[in-house]
């Protein structure tokens, strides 16, 4: 996925639903996508191991992804000494949720983020059963 919207300053479409779970390179995917500021939080990670300069020029992207990836995956410009991924990013303080652990097997488990009315209370009424 290196480079697939580089420079793309006016895309802005909704891609979290994408299965990325097998790539291995999203360096410079999204740098200079000005416009692009869409949610990706539901993206698997955990095979990645280029990021430098993902965002960078994004000036719009300012999503928290709460993505928990290992040490070794490379976040900086190896070339010259920048902020890397997130750089010129209205999140780039944070760097937009992303935690690097020493081992991605220590990342917490996130929590359930969508709250199933029926399941819910199915589970409650199960639970109150016993």
């Amino acid at each position: 996925m290196q480079y697939m919207f580089y420079e793309a300053s006016s895309f802005d479409q909704d891609i979290g639903n994408w299965a990325v779970h097998s790539v291995t390179n999203m360096r410079y995917m999204f740098r200079g996508a000005k416009k692009f500021n869409q949610p990706l939080n539901d993206w698997r990670v955990d095979k990645v191991t280029r990021m430098d300069r993902m965002f960078s020029g994004a000036k719009a992207f300012d999503q928290d992804l709460g993505w928990c990836v290992d040490d070794d995956v490379d976040l900086d410009d190896d070339v010259v000494e920048l902020p890397g991924a997130f750089d010129e990013t209205k999140c780039a303080s944070t760097l937009c949720g992303v935690v690097q652990v020493a081992d991605a097997a220590d990342c917490p488990t996130p929590a359930r983020k969508y709250h199933h009315p029926r399941r819910d209370d199915w589970l409650l009424w199960l639970l109150r059963a016993f």
